[in-house]
């Protein structure tokens, strides 16, 4: 029997982003909305297209989750706040990488967060600068 796939359309994409993002830790800084996360996709020139298939949404919020992470522990460390920077390294050692169902992606976040763990920034500015630096958050005040 073939597989059958299903897809959201932009509407039941921001919908289901939205009902999912409470399935995630998020920083106590940021500010997390689905139509600000979707929003991209609308200015899409195929943005009447349903192609995102069903769960897509936890792609898109597994990878905003993550730079929202390592963004939080990037200014916490340059602005020496021990508690937000603790409360960052936990969910990078806890949570984090659990997210991928791939092994070797697991094995790569948990090397970020025991490196972030002992100081040194230096992966988390690399997965950073190539994965999160486009993602606009909204901070709170």
């Amino acid at each position: 029997m073939p597989m059958v796939m299903v897809f959201f359309s932009l509407v039941e994409l921001e919908r289901a982003v939205d009902a999912s993002i409470g399935d995630y830790a998020w920083p106590p800084n940021v500010l997390v909305s689905a139509k600000a996360l979707v929003a991209p996709f609308y200015n899409s020139p195929s943005a009447n297209l349903s192609r995102f298939e069903v769960p897509y949404q936890h792609i898109i919020l597994t990878g905003v989750n993550i730079c929202a992470w390592y963004e939080t522990w990037l200014h916490a460390r340059a602005n020496g706040d021990d508690t937000l920077l603790q409360m960052a390294i936990k969910v990078m050692t806890d949570e984090i990488p659990y997210y991928p169902t791939r092994e070797a992606d697991r094995a790569l976040l948990e090397r970020y967060a025991q490196s972030a763990s002992l100081g040194d920034p230096a992966l988390v500015q690399n997965y950073y600068g190539l994965n999160c630096e486009a993602i606009e958050f909204l901070w709170k005040p």
